[in-house]
């Protein structure tokens, strides 16, 4: 043991209240020796206890960093995804009681089952009041016009059928009658 590392032992042993005086040299020198071994070996415990607290406190920092990027991964990931959903969506009009002419964000294939369901609100509020009601009566208009207008489609399509039917038989007249 080194000069300095006796004279702290002896030091240690005068803070603790042993007097070193009334020993003798041998006595004094093994109870030194052997209250410093004690004093490390329990300083080596005081320090790798610590050392073990800072490095599950380390384990403990890494697994939530780790679980925080973990998380900040998949926010990324859906924003990613929303904004390519953004890019690929229409505008369209919601025709429903609660939100008539109300515009939103949806993806080309949002009537098919079983496709993509993004949907997304383009305009922030809902209508109310009197827009609310002029919304649906112009709805409701809106659809009798379009189901007027399928029933003339309808029409059109059929008379143009009997047309063809009545030029064909009229030109297989005009042909039996130019045969004789």
């Amino acid at each position: 043991m080194g000069q300095g590392n006796s004279k702290q032992c002896a030091l240690f042993l005068r803070v603790r209240g042993e007097d070193i005086s009334s020993m003798d040299k041998q006595e004094s020198w093994s109870k030194v020796l052997w209250v410093c071994t004690i004093q490390v070996s329990r300083c080596l415990q005081f320090f790798n206890g610590m050392m073990r607290e800072k490095l599950l406190d380390g384990r403990r920092a890494l697994i939530e960093a780790r679980n925080e990027n973990r998380k900040k991964d998949k926010t990324i990931e859906e924003l990613k995804k929303t904004i390519a959903e953004l890019r690929k969506a229409k505008i369209y009009q919601a025709w429903t009681n609660k939100n008539p002419g109300r515009r939103f964000y949806g993806s080309v294939l949002y009537k098919c089952r079983g496709a993509c369901n993004f949907f997304q609100w383009y305009d922030e509020g809902e209508a109310f009041g009197w827009q609310k009601r002029a919304l649906i009566e112009a709805r409701n208009e809106n659809r009798k016009k379009d189901k007027t207008i399928e029933e003339l489609k309808k029409t059109i399509a059929e008379l143009r059928s009997e047309l063809v039917k009545n030029e064909e038989l009229e030109e297989d007249i005009i042909n039996s009658f130019l045969k004789l």
